[in-house]
């Protein structure tokens, strides 16, 4: 009479700890570049907004020959840069 083992295949504990180590560290490399990713969006969203702004005073400045004051809807004057501030 032969005695037949079944064998049941399963994970043993240090194959899941390995494995889960190992997309711990994959997730932990995508975050990282993931987040530099972000800050090279906002610093190409700050170029963008600081392009337009320029583009709005030049605008501006053609059709009133004046630049804005801060706050205000009235213009610099010569005046007011030889004033000191």
């Amino acid at each position: 009479m032969s005695k037949h083992r079944t064998i049941k295949s399963a994970f043993t504990l240090i194959e899941l700890l390995v494995v889960i180590s190992i997309i711990g560290m994959l997730s932990s490399i995508v975050l990282a570049s993931l987040n530099s990713a972000r800050i090279k969006a906002r610093d190409a969203r700050r170029q963008s907004d600081m392009t337009q702004i320029v583009a709005a005073l030049n605008l501006f400045y053609d059709e009133h020959r004046c630049l804005p004051r801060p706050g205000s809807t009235t213009c610099i004057t010569n005046t007011d840069t030889n004033a000191g501030g």
